[in-house]
């Protein structure tokens, strides 16, 4: 299992494949620090082209579990991009991907 660290000003990561890396499964993400009460926070997959192939809302108007399960594989043939993103976009937010 691998872990990356994602907040409002490093909101994304991209991930490309290798030899050993076709595919990648998001298994969980914890949410260290909330945004505000009025914002809400989303986990999106975007495929190579940029297009979103994976959404979830990890809070709602301020109501955020600590840890949310995934559970999902995403297939690739050169890379994918995954964001967290809080709307509006100036709440601050932590929180911790884990993946393998």
């Amino acid at each position: 299992m691998e872990t990356i660290h994602l907040n409002h000003l490093n909101s994304a990561f991209r991930i490309s494949e290798s030899e050993g890396r076709r595919s990648l499964e998001i298994s969980s993400v914890s949410v260290e620090k909330e945004p505000d009460a009025s914002a809400t926070l989303k986990l999106i997959v975007l495929d190579e082209k940029d297009v979103p192939i994976y959404s979830q809302e990890l809070s709602d108007g301020g109501e955020v579990h600590s840890s949310i399960d995934i559970n999902q594989e995403f297939a690739f043939y050169d890379h994918l991009t995954v964001r967290i993103i809080a709307e509006p976009e100036s709440s601050p937010f932590s929180a911790t991907l884990t993946f393998k």
